[in-house]
């Protein structure tokens, strides 16, 4: 009778303790699920990056960049150089215009009685 009782309590003991494991494995389980990304969610996200890297293929390397910006650099040179030029015209135009002016009223004035 004595090894039944040691077997009902060893009994009772691995009971207790495979609750309690069961316990803590849901509870580890539970927070599991919050800690990783769903399939799904992993899946449309890998998707997403999977898009930006091909469009980044095509963006420009740091050597393209630094050939763009020298060269927008020159044109923005030229544009610099082409607006002071035509405001040098626009001046002499303006001055060209108002001998002009002064010309064709003189003419007028000689021209009238």
């Amino acid at each position: 009778m004595g090894v039944a009782v040691d077997w009902q309590k060893l009994a009772a003991f691995v009971a207790v303790v495979g609750a309690i494991g069961g316990l803590l494995l849901r509870m580890m389980l539970a927070r599991a699920r919050g800690l990783f990304t769903p399939r799904a969610s992993h899946d449309a996200l890998s998707d997403r990056v999977a898009k930006v890297e091909q469009t980044q293929r095509g963006a420009p390397t740091q050597t393209e960049m630094a050939a763009l910006t020298g060269r927008v650099a020159s044109v923005e040179t030229g544009v610099a150089v082409a607006q002071a030029t035509l405001r040098g015209v626009s001046e002499g135009v303006g001055r060209v215009e108002h001998l002009l002016d002064l010309l064709v009223q003189h003419q007028l004035r000689k021209e009238t009685p």
